[in-house]
């Protein structure tokens, strides 16, 4: 009897990790343009220095972006520490207040300055202040606009000295006759509107009056003098002829002038 012997068969298999790697097709895709940083407006120096006798000139305000109209607004400050109120210069329309304004590819644009060189002596500098403010972007306004480091701009106005003018005190007086003889009425002179450097005035007789040169009173033809500063009133005697003889009232008209 034969003895069948049983072999085992089955296989043993060796297990193992497999390590599978997929490679994916590179899909589409696109990348957002990085955001342009906002564009900036600011002065382009930090102060002016103008004599008051400069008629007009321009502050310099600069951008950093030209791509779309903008503008910016602008204060100024300063005004009521020197006392002017607005006397010494006007901007733009004559307002302390404003906008600057700038086309596409405008990379500069001036805030005009009117300087009013007037007769009051305001002694040194007149020191002023202009600030930016409330920058736009008119074509995109969601794209804000900054204001950059020189966000300000000082405006130093230097008194150009005035001489002044020479006037009569008031426009007209009046005086008495007497019987007999001469006697002198003051006419009061003075210096207004200015007092730097010396000026001399001449006031003398001119036509228009009624009054008889030779016969009514003197000629007049007197040269007045102010020094360096000085703003006194000075006087001219004007030489009344006293008469006895009944008369209507006399005119005598009286001229000065600078000299």
């Amino acid at each position: 009897m034969m003895q069948a012997t049983r072999r085992d068969t089955t296989n043993r298999i060796r297990r193992s990790v497999l390590a599978v790697v997929v490679l994916v097709g590179a899909v589409g895709y696109s990348v957002s343009p990085a955001t342009a940083a906002p564009g900036s407006v600011q002065f382009s120096s930090a102060s002016t220095n103008v004599d008051e006798d400069v008629p007009s000139f321009g502050i310099e305000v600069v951008r950093s972006d030209t791509s779309d109209a903008a503008s910016v607004g602008y204060v100024v400050s300063g005004l009521n520490d020197n006392g002017s109120g607005g006397r010494d210069f006007t901007v733009d329309l004559g307002t302390a207040t404003g906008t600057v304004s700038f086309a596409v590819g405008q990379a500069t644009a001036d805030l005009t300055i009117t300087v009013s060189d007037d007769v009051n002596g305001e002694g040194g500098t007149e020191n002023f202040t202009f600030t930016l403010l409330n920058p736009i972007n008119i074509d995109t306004p969601l794209d804000l606009y900054t204001i950059g480091a020189q966000a300000t701009h000082g405006l130093n106005i230097t008194d150009d000295g005035d001489a002044g003018d020479i006037v009569f005190s008031t426009s007209a007086s009046s005086t008495n006759e007497t019987d007999v003889g001469t006697t002198n009425h003051n006419i009061s002179v003075t210096r207004t509107n200015g007092s730097e450097g010396a000026v001399t005035g001449r006031v003398r007789t001119v036509t228009g009056g009624d009054a008889t040169v030779g016969v009514d009173f003197g000629p007049v033809n007197t040269l007045l003098v102010w020094a360096d500063g000085s703003a006194s009133v000075r006087q001219v005697a004007v030489s009344i002829v006293n008469d006895n003889t009944v008369e209507n009232d006399e005119e005598i008209d009286l001229a000065v002038t600078n000299t």
